[in-house]
């Protein structure tokens, strides 16, 4: 039951986005979403300490494959499969969605809500962030040549990353070790997923008259197409763990990881790009909400996966 609590409250948290854009648009200018987020790996600091981390040698094989699939396969299949009826502007938002690293906030709520390994999934976002400084400048200039001569800001990137995620994450081990908290508490078991809500309610609704843009047809197809995408994501990188056994819980992590990309780093290349209209705009947003439900359908799934697997070799 506790799996399906995160795709009902998202698709309330959309519903109530649409119902009341002022009150979203409000806590979207005040950086509300940034503070969910910030929320969110405090509790994680609090839950899980460094010591969890594991770097033997088959988990630093685990992260390259991250690396591997998240950061460079991800923009090749994205392209492939964007390139069969989207226009050019739709097309250009949804490659710069692909570029970015793991969204901050969903995947590791993904990953906890299919029964993956937490630090694990933890672990990798921080890490593909980072890398991503790297890639993303790289991957740029292959996947959109009319790129060239735009520049991303590296230095942003990084203090973005460290204020939202690196600083709350160590705030939260330093302050469960000084008061000792049960992580059984209820605003650290459901902090995360409320946090999330909030984000969700207040992106989508600051986003409505972007999206309303679209005639209905659009809309439609542009969501069928990102449905696709994801979910292709989401299949490749488990038939690719799959293929080289990688430990269930791991696998899981994995999926989340390397399948979510995230919305606030896709409008800053968005807006370094310097489109002439919305569309870009519009394909990374209705991407980012066709990822949370996707994504929280097959965290569910994923959820059962294991006792289905049980079952059967009972």
């Amino acid at each position: 039951m506790k799996a399906l609590i995160m795709p009902i409250g998202i698709v309330i948290s959309i519903l109530l986005g649409l119902l009341f854009p002022n009150i979203a648009t409000f806590l979207t200018h005040n950086s509300i979403d940034n503070l969910m987020i910030v929320v969110m790996f405090i509790i994680y600091g609090i839950k899980i300490n460094f010591k969890d981390f594991d770097f033997s040698p088959s988990q630093i094989r685990i992260i390259i494959l991250a690396i591997i699939l998240n950061l460079i396969v991800a923009p090749f299949i994205c392209k492939f499969i964007g390139s069969f009826g989207l226009s050019t502007y739709f097309l250009s938002g949804l490659l710069l969605v692909s570029l970015t690293p793991p969204t901050l906030a969903s995947s590791v709520l993904f990953s906890e809500a299919s029964g993956g390994e937490v630090p694990t999934s933890i672990l990798l976002t921080v890490i593909l962030n980072f890398v991503s400084i790297i890639t993303i400048p790289i991957m740029l200039g292959i996947i959109i040549p009319v790129s060239k001569g735009h520049s991303v800001s590296m230095f942003f990137m990084f203090v973005t990353l460290v204020v939202l995620i690196l600083i709350p994450y160590v705030a939260g081990m330093i302050f469960a070790k000084i008061k000792k908290l049960k992580t059984r508490n209820i605003f650290i078991k459901f902090g995360p997923m409320v946090a999330l809500f909030i984000i969700v309610f207040a992106s989508l609704g600051s986003s409505k008259s972007s999206i309303f843009q679209l005639r209905i047809s659009e809309l439609l197809w542009l969501i069928f197409m990102a449905l696709i995408i994801n979910l292709a994501f989401f299949l490749i990188i488990f038939l690719v763990t799959n293929i080289l056994k990688v430990p269930t819980k791991a696998s899981k992590a994995l999926i989340f990881s390397c399948g979510t990309k995230t919305l606030p780093m896709s409008l800053i290349l968005i807006g370094l790009m310097a489109f002439p209209n919305a569309d870009a705009i519009v394909a990374a947003i209705v991407y980012y909400f066709t990822q949370l439900i996707s994504g929280s359908i097959v965290a569910a799934l994923l959820h059962r996966y294991k006792k289905f697997k049980r079952i059967i070799h009972n």
